[in-house]
């Protein structure tokens, strides 16, 4: 006897969402991991012009710095609110210091499809290395 087990997604995620929150949870995870130079190539052209890769390195060692010794706790929770239309999307990244109480807290990010692979690309008024806005609340 073969059975033949066929798995049907209802409602189920696309292909640009799930390649969003692949980029927002590496966003996060690459800062405690150490490998935050990794990151570079996955922010627009856009944002790379305004960023060189030397001053970018230097705001993941200035992050993790300010992180301290909650730097290992730092994880990614989920993503939000994935909006996307055509080449652009928007997306609220959750993360947390896990262990810490009250500590979840919402980035804001961009995305844009360069070459069809999303890339993070900056929030309004943002400027330099800045890329990612923090919404009120």
């Amino acid at each position: 006897m073969v059975v033949v087990l066929v798995l049907f997604v209802f409602g189920g995620v696309s292909s640009d969402e799930r390649e969003i929150e692949s980029l927002a949870r590496r966003s996060i995870e690459v800062l405690p991991a150490g490998e935050w130079p990794s990151l570079y190539d996955s922010f627009t052209a856009e944002f790379r012009q305004r960023c060189p890769e030397e001053e970018f390195i230097q705001a993941g060692v200035d992050s993790a710095s300010a992180l301290g010794d909650n730097l290992q706790f730092l994880r990614f929770k989920r993503v939000e609110n994935v909006a996307v239309e055509g080449d652009n999307a928007r997306a609220l990244i959750v993360g947390e210091v896990s262990g810490q109480p009250n500590s979840e807290y919402m980035s804001l990010a961009l995305f844009r499809k360069e070459d069809g692979v999303w890339k993070l690309t900056p929030v309004a008024d943002s400027e330099g290395c800045q890329a990612f806005g923090f919404p009120d609340g």
